[in-house]
């Protein structure tokens, strides 16, 4: 078995390193040099395939996130097994963990206030929202948790006393100097930027943006993206949580 790696994302550089310590055959994606052995590519969770998925070694594996219906078709035609990380549910709690950490780093560089002066809100009630939430409470911070559904709604007073439905998210909105959105959703209004106080900072950690262009361009707002975060605060450990789930799928 060789492993060919994508090391355009810095966690897999982990990845290639651990798989030959313990002895693999892994190569770089542009240093292979083809062989009849059965060949596992592994790319980041946040790269999306797309014509050059047609390079790839019929009947090998393939790790990596979430992609397109048509990228998908391509591998099934030439028979290649496609492993999405992401629908990994253990893989995803401890990817969570990890943003959680990274977002904390983000807050720091996004206020000259100490992390204790600040009001947060955390948008969205998944994993990425619970780790966030559960970490600033192990810390003492003062968060309050944004959600959208009732199931949500409900469910998530386990985790807070601190929950704020979508209806009472308009008029509330306001009480907060730094929200943080894990929802991949344009889910903020008009009506909620101009209720927002006046610099508050809002932190992007979804997959889409969470505010419209057209919104972005007519306010001006301290909007920062800080999409997979594991990768910029937390490499080495996110590769060897991905090295782990790898390994374990052969095993």
């Amino acid at each position: 078995m060789e492993f060919i790696i994508d090391i355009s994302d810095k966690r897999n550089i982990y990845v290639l390193e651990g798989l030959k310590k313990l002895g693999y055959k892994a190569y770089k994606l542009h240093e292979h040099i083809g062989s009849k052995q059965q060949v596992v590519y592994v790319f980041s969770p946040a790269v999306k395939l797309g014509d050059d998925v047609s390079n790839l070694k019929d009947n090998s594996t393939v790790f990596g996130g979430n992609q397109k219906d048509e990228v998908i078709k391509i591998l099934e035609q030439k028979n290649i097994e496609y492993i999405n990380i992401m629908q990994n549910e253990i893989f995803t709690i401890e990817n969570a963990k990890l943003t959680a950490e990274g977002v904390l780093a983000v807050i720091f560089s996004c206020t000259e206030k100490s992390i204790y002066s600040n009001n947060i809100l955390v948008l969205g009630s998944g994993r990425c929202g619970k780790a966030i939430l559960l970490l600033l409470d192990k810390l003492g911070v003062k968060a309050s948790l944004g959600t959208f559904h009732k199931g949500s709604y409900e469910s998530a007073h386990i985790l807070t006393d601190n929950v704020i439905s979508k209806e009472q998210l308009v008029s509330r909105i306001g009480e907060f100097d730094i929200i943080i959105n894990t929802v991949p959703l344009e889910i903020i209004t008009e009506e909620m930027i101009t209720n927002m106080q006046s610099g508050v900072a809002i932190v992007e950690v979804a997959s889409v943006n969470c505010i419209s262009t057209k919104l972005k361009e007519k306010y001006k707002l301290n909007y920062i993206l800080a999409p997979a975060l594991p990768k910029v605060y937390s490499a080495q450990s996110a590769g060897e949580i991905m090295l782990k789930h790898i390994l374990k799928h052969f095993n």
